[in-house]
């Protein structure tokens, strides 16, 4: 995917210099575990958020589902469903599972933004 919006950066200064090539390959060896790691350790972290769902599911169907509506309720329904949601389209995209056109990428990351970062919610809401 490419991104356009990085297109005007110098990234002159975010490239490391290195004194010989066994130093280089040493850093990319780095890199590519902590990438491995870090891909790895979102799938599980999700695994363990999905398998929490379902533990309190039938705490959850007996106290929100069946009970009045209310704006907490609300709330923590969009919390409970949403942000799972978010995380999975997430780890599909970065395993390459899904692919996304720029412009659908940009409304994504605005929307996820907007909907999970407390401070940035009454942003959004006015920039549309």
């Amino acid at each position: 995917m490419a991104l356009s919006f990085l297109d005007n950066i110098d990234h002159s200064d975010l490239l490391p210099t290195f004194n010989s090539i066994r130093e280089a390959l040493d850093y990319l060896t780095i890199s590519a575990v902590n990438v491995y790691a870090s891909k790895y350790l979102s799938y599980a972290t999700f695994a363990l958020l999905i398998y929490d769902h379902l533990l309190t599911l039938p705490e959850e169907v007996k106290l929100v589902w069946l009970g009045r509506p209310s704006f907490v309720k609300a709330l923590f329904l969009f919390n409970r469903y949403f942000v799972p949601l978010f995380i999975a389209i997430d780890l599909a995209t970065l395993s390459g599972s899904l692919h996304m056109t720029d412009q659908v990428s940009k409304v994504f990351v605005h929307w996820q933004t907007c909907l999970t970062e407390p401070n940035t919610v009454m942003s959004c809401m006015a920039s549309r």
